[in-house]
């Protein structure tokens, strides 16, 4: 089915192709063929770039082939479209911890525990995080999101700006910064 309509002139308009791409993925990981499971995984990603259950299957792949950095960079991508993934998050301070890079790791278990809705506990290890790589954005978008969860909006507003000082195009800061800003004016 796939091969019959991978070459059509627009395959991500096709949801049964992605789907059929999805599923053969999913099928591979089940077997425990990770290997294989990454072309049709690849292709359902490519197929439909807002699939986060794509994008977070295509990860667990990569990493079960120890291709950490695609496999945190698909968690990441994964967590744009659906900001509490819990597995994704799971998923990726595994990721991390497998590269030997635990502030990261912080940072994925603060966002963790900020899907679990544990803010104090997300606070305390994104600040963690932050203070061991002060240059990487999502940990700061991490930070607005637990500060605004916490009604904290005046720090919320810092840590997005400096997210969005570190990467402009930080989806998850931007949108955070417009909500703040409104609260602020009220």
């Amino acid at each position: 089915f796939i091969d019959s309509r991978k070459d059509e002139e627009m395959p991500g308009l096709d949801k049964q192709l992605q789907a059929a791409s999805y599923y053969l993925g999913d099928s591979y990981m089940q077997l425990n063929q990770s290997d294989k499971a990454i072309a049709p995984l690849e292709n359902a990603v490519n197929w439909s770039q807002t699939d986060a259950d794509s994008m977070y299957k295509l990860g667990v792949a990569y990493a079960a082939t120890k291709n950490y950095p695609k496999a945190v960079n698909m968690f990441h991508a994964a967590t744009t479209f659906v900001p509490d993934y819990l597995e994704a998050y799971d998923a990726m301070a595994a990721a991390y911890d497998a590269m030997n890079e635990p502030d990261l790791a912080n940072y994925a278990r603060g966002m963790m525990a900020f899907s679990k809705k544990d803010y104090q506990g997300a606070l305390d290890l994104l600040l963690k995080s932050v203070q061991a790589k002060p240059d990487f954005a999502p940990t700061f978008a991490g930070l607005g999101r637990t500060y605004e969860a916490l009604n904290d909006l005046p720090n919320a507003k810092i840590s997005y700006e400096t997210a969005l000082k570190i990467d402009p195009n930080n989806f998850t800061a931007s949108m955070g910064i417009q909500r703040v800003e409104a609260g602020l004016k009220k």
